[in-house]
């Protein structure tokens, strides 16, 4: 009984002493999803993204003024860059990314500087 019970505490020992931290690690994570920017500060521009895991993409822009930009192709991804194809295979853009679980930073060639979008 006596080593029951001393295997029981070196059970729960190990149980306490084992557990992990749970907090997300930064690096890059799968960019599957729909990811969404809306400009701070009640500014006037909504950037939608959406990968899908068939290597299929749809970008929507929405600005107050009622322009709308969307297009539609595919994409590839190396772990920090992604490349976009799109206007029936005419046109490419490549940008720099990284993500969480929660955000992507997402710099294409066409941008000034980085947007961070929100995993919807």
């Amino acid at each position: 009984m006596k080593n029951l019970f001393i295997a029981f505490i070196g059970v729960v020992c190990f149980s306490l002493f084992s557990c992990g931290n749970s907090e997300v690690q930064p690096g890059n994570y799968n960019i599957v999803g729909n990811w969404k920017y809306v400009s701070p500060n009640g500014g006037s521009i909504t950037k939608t993204w959406v990968f899908e895991e068939n290597g299929l993409f749809s970008f929507n822009q929405m600005n107050t003024n009622a322009s709308n930009i969307t297009y539609i192709g595919s994409y590839e991804t190396d772990g920090s860059t992604v490349t976009i194809t799109y206007d029936s295979g005419k046109k490419t853009n490549t940008g720099a990314y990284s993500s969480t679980e929660s955000q992507l930073t997402l710099t294409m060639d066409y941008e000034d500087g980085p947007t961070v979008y929100t995993l919807q």
